[in-house]
């Protein structure tokens, strides 16, 4: 897996903008990198802080499609639960609707790692969005991708049984 884990990245306002972080360049609205020991949750020495409705998107694909998406999460400070939703796209970031997930809570001060599992062959970016809590802000860190594995695989062995027929078609499909 990669890690995106915002230690390079500097944004001090929740205006939005874009951030360089380490896998790429990601928009942050009503988001910031949080660095203050404490009350930011992270690993290292910093995160991704959101407020009200705030999210951090990819401007960049992952190729090779994702599997799974790990995302840490925690409230900051002494904030209370906020709920947030992560989203994919493989139309390059003009819409967010190849993928949607459920809704997740976000409470306590520890980072709790949530496996959302995707399986989403191609370029694919995706996009965090903080749904409720308001004025609660919530840190996210440390956001894991697998790529994707196709669903439909051939191991090696014997079959036995009724006959049968295994065909390649053009389009590299087993029928």
């Amino acid at each position: 897996s990669i890690i995106e884990t915002f230690e390079p990245g500097t944004k001090v306002s929740y205006t939005a903008a874009n951030v360089t972080c380490n896998l790429g360049v990601w928009n942050f609205t009503d988001a910031l990198i949080g660095t203050t020991a404490g009350s930011d949750r992270f690993n290292g020495t910093r995160s991704s802080r959101l407020i009200n409705n705030g999210s951090i998107t990819m401007q960049f694909d992952k190729t090779g499609g994702m599997g799974t998406v790990t995302v840490n999460h925690a409230a900051f400070g002494s904030d209370g639960s906020s709920t947030w939703q992560l989203e994919a796209s493989t139309h390059g970031g003009a819409s967010f609707d190849a993928f949607v997930s459920s809704v997740y809570t976000t409470s306590g001060t520890a980072l709790v790692p949530t496996v959302i599992t995707l399986n989403i062959p191609g370029d694919v970016r995706i996009r965090i969005r903080k749904l409720s809590g308001g004025g609660n802000r919530m840190n996210i860190d440390d956001i894991a991708f697998t790529g994707f594995t196709p669903s439909n695989t051939i191991s090696t062995g014997t079959i036995s049984g009724s006959p049968f027929c295994i065909s390649n078609t053009a389009d590299g499909s087993v029928t």
